[in-house]
């Protein structure tokens, strides 16, 4: 059975299991039903039985709350072995208006899973250098670098290479051969460094050395996995496209700029989703005279420590360089926000107002929000619709239904129209 069927069977259970307590008040009836307090116990258990069982569920959330609330009132029902709730009131009211209205958020909101199966064979490489095993992903699973059209080389989003499963799986589907990076779960002070980098790296000093970091370690796995591309595709001369999310993306755009590396691994084209570039944003110091005064410079120095103590603010973008190579920028269509443009998206934005740049593409798909890229449409709905784009507010069932195809298939486009030399464009798509 699917997941997402599996799911909403639970879910409208654990309605039911909580709603005949508060509909057994309203109706009287001669025998007492004490067994009707246990009833709210089981859902909880089930409830609680979703996360180890299927990962972490945002759309269950609010009917989890909602079913310690009821337990909590129950409580007393159970103690003194009675049919629970005791008088009708207007709080019985709620409680089976937040009941129902919770458990439709998340059968609304449960994950639409796809038909095809997920088909993926892991590699284990050892960094020498760093030190560390390094794990590879590659769809399909014992694909031939023969039957493929070319390799796409992906750096995944920093949440882990499961958010672009089917993302990378619905790419190989197309013909191409994916290797994609497979690093660990991050740490716990890893997720909250890149929270503050996804959100402050393009107005803050702080949050933008943060983001710095994550770029280059992005960079050398990179590196690293294309210097052991040539084991994995046999050594065969076949073409190689970059993808990468977020910091990923940062470093895809940065080894589109090395001559040496796209001539070394054959590279022919890249695609950055959602890529913030921290490493062309600076902050400038306003010139100050010293005084040569003695107090004056004493008090001069005492507040530049004091303000050296304080995050500057990032007030300037680097002179950006063009991509030696094909390139995609894939962003929300937040873009077309003011608020959003002048300051996450200012910096590729600046490299689409270079004059040379007739190779370099920025596409927004309408709706799409900063993790729309990803599997999160269908694997974390409520997640995705939180976070939704300018042109939509919730996303609708079908269109996120429709959403890994369609990032997978403009991807397959920018690839084939650049292998072929043709004109790229897609539909539905703000572009620059």
């Amino acid at each position: 059975m699917k997941i997402g069927v599996e799911l909403r069977l639970l879910e409208i259970l654990i309605f039911f299991l909580l709603v005949i307590p508060i509909i057994k008040v309203f109706i009287h009836l001669r025998s007492p039903l004490n067994g009707v307090v246990w009833l709210p116990p089981i859902a909880l258990g089930t409830n609680i039985a979703f996360f180890p069982a299927y990962g972490f569920r945002l759309e269950c959330m609010p009917l989890l709350l909602c079913n310690i609330a009821l337990n909590i009132v129950n409580l007393r029902g159970i103690f003194n072995k009675s049919s629970g709730f005791y008088k009708q009131n207007i709080f019985h009211m709620v409680l089976a208006v937040l009941v129902l209205s919770t458990a439709m958020l998340a059968v609304y909101f449960s994950p639409i899973q796809d038909k095809t199966p997920i088909n993926s064979t892991t590699k284990i490489f050892f960094d020498k250098e760093r030190q560390r095993e390094f794990a590879v992903r590659l769809y399909p699973e014992n694909a031939s670098i023969t039957d493929s059209k070319g390799v796409v080389v992906v750096a995944p989003p920093f949440e882990s290479v499961d958010a672009i499963d089917r993302i990378c799986m619905a790419l190989a589907r197309q013909g191409f051969l994916i290797i994609a990076l497979s690093p660990p779960s991050p740490s716990l002070w890893e997720k909250t460094a890149f929270i503050q980098a996804r959100i402050w790296g393009t107005s803050s000093e702080k949050a933008n050395k943060l983001g710095r970091r994550f770029e280059d370690e992005k960079k050398k796995d990179l590196l690293f996995l294309l210097s052991r591309l040539e084991i994995l595709i046999s050594g065969q001369d076949v073409p190689v496209f970059l993808l990468g999310y977020d910091a990923g993306g940062s470093a895809v755009y940065f080894l589109a700029n090395e001559e040496e590396s796209i001539k070394n691994y054959h590279i022919r084209g890249a695609v950055a989703v959602e890529s913030r570039l921290w490493s062309l944003y600076y902050w400038e110091e306003s010139p100050a005279e010293i005084p040569k005064d003695f107090f004056k410079r004493l008090m001069f120095n005492i507040r530049t420590w004091l303000a050296s103590l304080k995050s500057k603010k990032v007030n300037r973008i680097e002179t950006a360089s063009t991509p030696k190579t094909p390139f995609l920028f894939l962003t929300s269509d937040r873009i077309v926000n003011t608020e959003f443009r002048d300051k996450q998206y200012a910096a590729m934005l600046k490299i689409l107002q270079l004059t040379d740049v007739a190779d370099t593409i920025l596409l927004a798909r309408e709706g799409a929000g900063p993790f729309d890229y990803m599997d999160y449409p269908e694997t974390q709905p409520l997640f995705s619709a939180l976070n939704s784009g300018e042109a939509r507010t919730i996303n609708g069932r079908e269109w996120r239904k429709a959403s890994i195809a369609t990032t997978a298939s403009v991807i397959t486009e920018f690839i084939e129209s650049t292998l072929a030399g043709r004109e790229f464009y897609v539909d539905g798509y703000y572009q620059e």
